[in-house]
This record gives C-alpha cells, structure tokens and sequence, in this order.
C-alpha cells in the first residue's frame, strides 16, 4: 500500500471538490454524462498535459499501464479511449474555463501582497508551455 501521496495528487490538490462543483453546475450538459465523470475527465486532461502525452490512446495507455494506481491519483471511474473521445466531444470547454479563471483568481489573492518586478506592471500568468511543431516551408 503507498504511504505517501503521489506527486499528481499533490499537484490536484489545490483544486477544491465545491469550486468544481460549481464550475459544472454553471455549465450542465445537455445528456446526461455516460461512463466518465466530470472530475475524472478533467484529471486525465491534466495527466496528459503534465506528461506531454499526444493522443487519447497515449493518455489512456499510460493510465493503464498502472491500474491499482489510479485511486491514487484521484481517479474514481474506469478511463477509456471512447469516454474520453465521447467526453471531449460532449463537455461543454467552459467548464475548463471557470475553473482556470478560479484557480487564477485564488493565485492572484496569494501574490497580493508581494511586491511585483518594475518590469512587469501586472500580474502574469503562464498557462501553457508546450511546444507547437511548425512545418518550416509553411512558416519560415
């Protein structure tokens, strides 16, 4: 049995059960949600991200590859190619969007009192650091 949290629910942590609720509720699908959970759809995003995995079938195969893990990362459903392809499909992205905006919020009220840099006048974010390959005879 593992003793200690992993490093990626660690990480999910800082995300409050109540501010996800929230953002879903904001945003209800129109069907009802079939085979993955809301939360769970939004681990397996972040897990893929965090990994730089690059497809469905990359995401699932390694979440998978260790199964008696997954509770352990936060995940309480089964994790299949076709529920995540069906919940990309179906979920509503403004549910991803609340919830950046919260967390982004809460990240503001913590710096609040720390003096910024001359250089930069306002706080500043960075969402994403993955790197887009570009064909070079497209884009020189």
């Amino acid at each position: 049995m593992q003793s200690h949290p992993t490093l990626f629910s660690q990480i999910t942590a800082g995300l409050y059960a109540a501010e996800f609720s929230r953002a879903v509720k904001k945003f209800p699908p129109a069907k009802p949600a079939r085979g993955l959970a809301e939360y769970d759809h939004f681990l397996a995003l972040c897990f893929g991200q965090l990994t730089y995995r690059e497809s469905l079938r990359d995401i699932v195969g390694c979440l998978n590859s260790k199964p008696r893990l997954l509770y352990h990362l936060g995940f309480r459903g089964r994790i299949t190619r076709t529920n995540l392809a069906y919940a990309n499909k179906h979920r509503d992205w403004r549910v991803f969007q609340c919830l950046a905006q919260t967390l982004m919020r809460r990240a503001g009220a913590l710096y609040r009192e720390t003096s910024l840099d001359s250089d930069l006048p306002n706080l500043v974010f960075a969402l994403d650091s993955s790197i887009i390959s570009l064909a070079l005879n497209l884009f020189p």
